[in-house]
């Protein structure tokens, strides 16, 4: 199959519920694949990923609770190339997404994860956007971690 059917996006966007399970990614021809049309038809821009430890099975770590986002680059408005784009829409989409989510979820702590150390522009946009966003949930504690750090302190 090399097109999502239209009947099943008529469908999903009318029950407003999907269940989906591993779908086949064409390589090279520049077919697109399954998954980045359901994204583009449906602007599935976030993912979410909840990791969290289950109470019967003995972990490193105890009380491990978060809720990672990621951002989807393959929606329309947004493009990935060799140099990062990111824009003041798509940032301040995923911002408010993901303070919503806290607010919603009882959540108490938001942290923006970037590399403006480096991508100065891009980043520092993504980082202005989340604090403006942040300001209007006071009850939320934000701070944002330079990646690197991020992934070292996940994986100590």
């Amino acid at each position: 199959m090399k097109r999502v059917p239209p009947k099943v996006i008529e469908s999903i966007q009318k029950n407003k519920v999907c269940l989906k399970g591993g779908l086949k990614t064409p390589v090279g021809g520049g077919v697109s694949s399954l998954n980045v049309q359901l994204r583009k038809e449906l602007d599935l821009y976030a993912s979410l990923v909840n990791c969290f430890n289950l109470p019967s099975l003995p972990t490193r770590h105890e009380n491990v609770d978060i809720v990672e986002r990621t951002p989807r680059a393959n929606t329309p408005g947004s493009s990935t190339r060799s140099s990062l784009v990111i824009t003041k829409f798509c940032s301040e989409r995923i911002a408010k997404y993901v303070f919503e989510y806290a607010y919603l979820n009882n959540r108490k702590k938001v942290t923006a994860v970037h590399k403006a150390n480096i991508m100065k522009l891009a980043n520092g946009l993504f980082l202005e956007s989340c604090r403006e966003v942040a300001t209007k949930y006071p009850s939320i504690n934000y701070n944002e971690i330079i990646v690197d750090n991020c992934c070292m302190q996940l994986v100590s």
